[in-house]
């Protein structure tokens, strides 16, 4: 897949005699949105294209033709505790919580705008890109920085193909079969579910009208119109400026996801920034792998959901199911497991 971007982005930014100038924004401060960034980065950087890359977390020695533009304070915007999958599985309503969601991802995305190093590169009236590349993550804003330099915009969808990420350059699709990243459901729907979607796509929709999109577009008069008017040209609305994607890239599979009629331009690109250059196991990882006969299952929440923060009742589950298995099942666990939640679980098990 990481070869399909490349030539995919090779056909779209590459000549026979010139490279490139591309601005790629990850502004999420998790290692693993880093990855999907320093992904989209590399296959640019391979083709000699010079790439100008906005992070909240460093790519430690950098290739020569990248240049780097320090976030890190994107930590201090979104603590590890909103992410906390207790926190999450708390919220009040599931209404609230993508109220909750929405707004402070539209905070995320106008601080980074708001940082000096970026202010120095958005004030630069010589500086120039041939595409900018923005991870979409809840908030259309990150479009004003296509607007500002004049040239296409790409997003990229860090998750599975959903209606939001569809709707970036078509049309939503029907709710009774779609649902978004945020949903609690997953296709097929009963008919209450199928209900609830809809009600949550208007609800959505009406409150983007009503709130999300006011709210952004004060923020694009104040951020970006006055870049745009800096160098002469006169700036169009944000409803003009959000809705102007030449291209939707999805970290996203068939396989691993529902299956969808896309539009031309949304490109699934699922895996893309798995390194091609395999680096060997651990020993101790090596012959845990060598010895199980019936297989590995590898169980991760990532980099931002910890095992260590699930409810006690739901670790003790995890681990009697697991316990039932006949494959050898690694869980990445951010701390040692108490003998009690251990004695539990197997109590259960038997």
């Amino acid at each position: 897949m990481a070869l399909v971007l490349y030539l995919f982005l090779g056909l779209l930014l590459s000549s026979s005699c010139e490279a490139y100038k591309a601005l790629v924004v990850f502004g999420m401060p998790s290692n693993s949105h880093f990855n999907l960034g320093k992904g989209i980065v590399r296959n640019l950087l391979k083709d000699g294209n010079e790439v100008t890359f906005i992070t909240p977390v460093e790519w430690k020695n950098p290739p020569p033709n990248l240049r780097q533009i320090d976030v890190s304070n994107n930590f201090n915007v979104m603590p590890s505790y909103l992410l906390n999958i207790k926190h999450l599985m708390e919220a009040p309503t599931p209404t609230g919580h993508r109220k909750s969601v929405k707004t402070r991802l539209i905070n995320l995305a106008k601080t980074t705008m708001e940082y000096e190093n970026v202010q120095r590169l958005l004030n630069d009236t010589n500086e120039h890109f041939d595409v900018v590349i923005v991870e979409h993550m809840y908030s259309d804003l990150g479009a004003g920085y296509a607007a500002i330099f004049d040239c296409p915009l790409i997003w990229l969808s860090p998750v599975e193909v959903h209606s939001l990420s569809i709707g970036l350059v078509d049309v939503l699709p029907n709710p009774a079969y779609t649902s978004d990243v945020l949903s609690p459901y997953t296709p097929p729907f009963t008919f209450l579910e199928r209900l609830e979607e809809l009600w949550i796509r208007i609800y959505d929709t009406f409150y983007d009208y009503m709130v999300y999109e006011p709210m952004e577009a004060a923020e694009y008069e104040r951020l970006i119109v006055p870049q745009i008017e800096k160098r002469g040209r006169q700036a169009p609305p944000y409803s003009e400026v959000r809705n102007n994607v030449s291209l939707v890239l999805g970290n996203s599979h068939v396989s691993t996801g529902v299956s969808l009629a896309l539009p031309q331009n949304y490109k699934p690109i699922g895996g893309y920034h798995i390194d091609e250059e395999i680096k060997p196991l651990p020993e101790n990882l090596e012959k845990i792998m060598m010895n199980s006969k019936n297989g590995v299952i590898y169980f991760s929440m990532g980099s931002n959901l910890k095992g260590k923060d699930w409810p006690e009742q739901i670790k003790r589950d995890l681990l009697k199911l697991f316990g039932e298995l006949k494959q050898t099942v690694i869980w990445k666990f951010e701390e040692e497991l108490a003998n009690t939640l251990l004695e539990k679980a197997q109590s259960r098990a038997h």
